[in-house]
């Protein structure tokens, strides 16, 4: 055991030594392995600090207090400690606030404080109205301490006293402005802050308000203030009194399983499927890195080859001269993982204090560092760093001792049994793409057949890389050189041309998903409304103000409105109006109220017989479905009263006009004249109006109306000019291009340095007996096309039946027209991507070789091998 770790002492004190002497070839692999550790230990930290758990969110939901406790009903709850599933026995009902307070109070001898919140409650700024939640507490308290955080001024004081969010002050409730809440209640702004003091970002809006200054709806929550923990026994006693709990204490010491009744244990949610997803990015992640940082580990043993001769003639077994080189990667690979993590945790909790002040709608949680993730990260990049210097460490101890020495190369020779093992991984994976691939859900299965494919193919490159040399006799001189290189040095080309593989394998799977993705999206694309026309919403209470205004913001665009029968509302005086359909019609109801010039603006055409049908009072049906006998049915919901209108109709085309794909849009399910809605006593309202068709407005003047628009009703005031489908795969290009030639050029530039330092004996050897000196950038660049090309070619073979079993999952399941049918995947092949990434990545990857080689290089002794 001495002598053993003796042997890896030396082993590791000799790794630190050739770290420090080539510094170049250590930083490179320290990038290579470091950076994945960086990415793993980043998103982690970022996913845990974004995901606020019920603990970390206590300040918020309860500040200070011991629990917090919201009234159910009156005879039993019953939940899980944490609070987050219950189950009731009895109706719900209020039993008002002060008896809920009294009974907390005799139940818990603590001091109760009541907390309301009023979600979606409309304030009006100026002359502007939006939606913010409120929150109703005493901040005099030191239990509601931690529910909210002061930034500017201070907390109200009195009734009329409010404290906003930075979201409305940037609309215009500045401290000292006076707002409306609700009900037209006026109150003045007296500080701005937050209602989280565990979210960081997110910028909702919202209001703090004292008790009792809020509208009646919403929720109310009391807060248990004392200093005794409120136990599990005190939760089970205020569930029997109707009381849903959420302590601290229980939630820091949950009771055990076995002590919990049936109805008190709820599933714990755990997610095998993320788990999944988890392994396979996890085992990519060790793939790439093993097949990126393979070829650099071999440029260290090809430069120190003569050392570790060496030390083998002076008698170091094969076993030391093999944890040499072993020892040389646990020490860089542990030093990049340790960098790369430390890294990792700065650029996180950089990114968790910028990104929240310069992008105000993203929010994280308090800073969260998963330990046992960074730790499993540097573990896994210690390892994957001592799997890629494996098979150089093989090589190095099997070298010929003499051969080395006297400045002789030898070939190693790959094994027969692996190509073989290589089939049966692909045949794996194929079958587990078009298996368990092509099922709902069945990207991650995808995923893992890809590593198995890609595993495979890695297993077959020595054997398609000799295939390959076969054909290169009748090429020009710089080409069969590099080929013949490639082939006679297998060990140090195939890790090479299978990093490349790899990555361009997962590029072509993700590049053929999304596309196909895309094309479904662009394919199913339903159209609102005929292309060109602005659509406006507008409050019908202020409709001629709003139009009024889009028309300004426009530069002078008419807006025809036209009606929907009923009236929104937010409380009881909405009335709702429908045409009655048929049982299992799933399409939209809506009834709309206009006159022919109203519908002839819009884009529908009516002929005669329909016109005339209308103007007599009869409804115009779009659907026979909904016209049975030649009648339809109207339903009029007024509270829990409802009514029923038989009315004549006839069946007529309501489209807009030809759409260049999909569905013609319709302007409603049927259209009635307002003196017949008049006539049989229906209330109707105008929410929407259209521009006339011409020249379609741009952009800019979309822009213009919505601002314009923005604020002057609380629930409406916005623009739409239809303009079909307007996204671009453009970015995705760019981006799986970049990412594609990046992952090229980098295992490439490193197989090719390895191939040029080699081959220098070569070189020398050419130019003393004449060749140019641009044959050796020539056969640089020709190296970095072989190789480029082969791990391309290579890279699209085993990434295309992945990326077409993924368009399975992903395009199969079609929602049109709010009904969901499983039918034909939708594929898609970027050609364009697939070709620039065979053709033009490899060129760049020669122009780079070239750039970066010396022409000349001295005379130097040529042994024959």
């Amino acid at each position: 055991m001495s002598q053993f770790s003796a042997s890896w002492r030396v082993a590791l004190r000799a790794g630190r030594r050739d770290a420090l002497r080539s510094k170049g070839r250590s930083l490179l692999i320290a990038v290579m392995v470091g950076t994945p550790v960086l990415l793993t230990v980043m998103l982690t930290t970022l996913v845990a600090t974004n995901d606020v758990d019920q603990r970390e969110g206590l300040p918020d939901a309860m500040g200070a207090a011991a629990a917090s406790a919201t009234f159910l009903g009156p005879i039993g709850v019953h939940q899980s400690p944490d609070g987050s599933s219950y189950g009731m026995t009895g109706k719900p009902f209020d039993a008002g606030s002060g008896a809920q307070t009294a009974a907390l109070e005799r139940a818990t001898h603590a001091r109760i404080s009541t907390v309301h919140r009023t979600f979606h409650t409309s304030i009006v700024i100026g002359d502007r109205g939006y939606r913010a939640d409120l929150l109703a507490l005493d901040p005099g308290e030191a239990v509601t301490r931690g529910m909210y955080a002061v930034q500017h001024g201070r907390a109200p004081r009195a009734a009329d006293e409010v404290l906003v969010t930075q979201a409305l002050a940037d609309h215009g409730a500045t401290i000292g402005t006076n707002v409306e809440i609700g009900d037209g209640k006026a109150s003045r702004v007296v500080g701005i802050g937050r209602l989280s003091t565990v979210i960081r970002g997110g910028n909702p809006s919202g209001v703090l308000v004292l008790p009792g200054s809020t509208p009646g709806d919403g929720e109310t929550t009391y807060l248990i203030d004392r200093a005794a923990p409120v136990t599990w026994q005190d939760v089970r006693a205020l569930n029997a009194a109707g009381f849903l709990v959420v302590s601290r204490y229980v939630l820091d010491h949950p009771p055990a399983r076995s002590d919990l009744s049936s109805s008190e244990q709820f599933g714990d949610g755990g997610d095998d499927g993320m788990r999944g997803v988890m392994v396979v990015i996890v085992t990519a992640i060790v793939l790439e890195v093993v097949l990126l940082a393979g070829p650099a580990f071999a440029v260290g043993v090809r430069r120190q080859r003569r050392d570790l001769a060496l030390l083998a003639a002076t008698g170091a077994s094969p076993d030391q001269i093999r944890r040499v080189v072993l020892g040389q990667a646990l020490v860089l690979g542990f030093i990049s993982c340790v960098v790369g993590a430390i890294l990792g945790l700065a650029l996180s909790s950089a990114t968790v204090w910028l990104v929240p002040s310069i992008i105000p709608s993203v929010a994280f949680g308090p800073f969260e560092v998963q330990w046992a993730y960074v730790a499993a990260a540097v573990v896994l990049g210690s390892i994957a760093a001592l799997a890629a210097a494996y098979v150089p460490a093989r090589q190095a101890a099997k070298q010929q001792v003499a051969a080395v020495l006297a400045g002789r190369r030898g070939t190693v020779r790959s094994s027969r049994g692996w190509p073989a093992l290589g089939v049966l991984l692909i045949a794996a994976g194929l079958a587990m793409c078009f298996t368990l691939g092509i099922k709902p859900g069945g990207e991650t299965a995808v995923a893992g057949s890809m590593i198995a494919i890609v595993m495979g193919t890695v297993l077959l490159t020595p054997l398609l890389i000799g295939a390959v040399a076969r054909v290169g006799t009748v090429l020009p001189l710089p080409l069969r050189l590099a080929i013949r290189d490639t082939a006679r040095q297998r060990a140090r080309s195939a890790p090479a041309i299978a990093a490349i593989m790899a990555s361009v394998a997962g590029i072509t799977t993700i590049a053929i998903g999304s596309a196909s993705d895309f094309e479904q999206s662009r394919q199913q694309y339903t159209y609102e409304s005929t292309p060109g026309g602005m659509v406006v919403t507008v409050d019908p209470r202020r409709a001629g103000h709003m139009l009024d205004a889009a028309s300004a913001a426009s530069g002078g665009l008419t807006f025809t409105p036209i009606g929907s029968a009923g009236i929104q509302a937010m409380d009881d005086s909405g009335v709702s109006i429908s045409v009655r359909t048929p049982d299992g019609y799933s399409g939209s109801n809506e009834l709309v109220v206009a006159d022919p010039a109203t519908l002839r603006a819009w884009g529908v055409r009516l002929d005669a017989r329909s016109t005339q049908a209308l103007e007599r009072g009869q409804v115009i049906a779009g659907d026979r479905r909904v016209a049975n006998g030649g009648e339809v049915t109207l339903e009029e919901v007024k509270g829990e009263k409802v009514r029923r209108v038989p009315i004549k109709a006839v069946v007529a085309d309501l489209g807009t006009g030809h759409v260049p794909r999909g569905p013609e849009p319709t302007i409603g399910l049927a259209v009635i004249s307002p003196a017949a809605m008049r006539a049989h006593h229906l209330p109707w309202q105008s929410a929407r109006a259209i521009s006339p068709k011409g020249s379609v407005p741009s952009q800019a003047v979309e822009d213009k109306v919505n601002a314009a628009l923005s604020g002057l009703a609380v629930d409406y005031g916005s623009a739409r000019v239809e303009r079909g489908f307007q996204e671009t795969y453009t970015l995705p290009f760019l981006a799986l291009l970049g990412f594609g030639a990046l992952a090229v050029l980098i295992g490439t530039m490193t197989a090719t340095g390895l191939a040029l330092s080699d081959a220098r004996p070569d070189f020398s050897t050419l130019a003393a007996v004449g060749a140019a000196p641009r044959t050796r950038r020539l056969v640089a660049g020709a190296q970095a096309v072989v190789l480029a090309s082969l791990g391309t070619v290579l890279g699209i073979a085993v990434g295309f039946a992945p990326g077409i079993a993924v368009t399975w999952p992903l395009t199969s399941a079609s929602y049109v027209l709010g009904a969901e049918s499983i039918g034909d995947p939708i594929i898609r092949v970027p050609w364009l991507l697939l070709g620039a990434m065979v053709v033009v990545v490899p060129l760049l990857a020669a122009l780079a070789a070239m750039l970066f080689t010396r022409s000349r290089l001295p005379i130097v002794r040529r042994l024959a091998q």
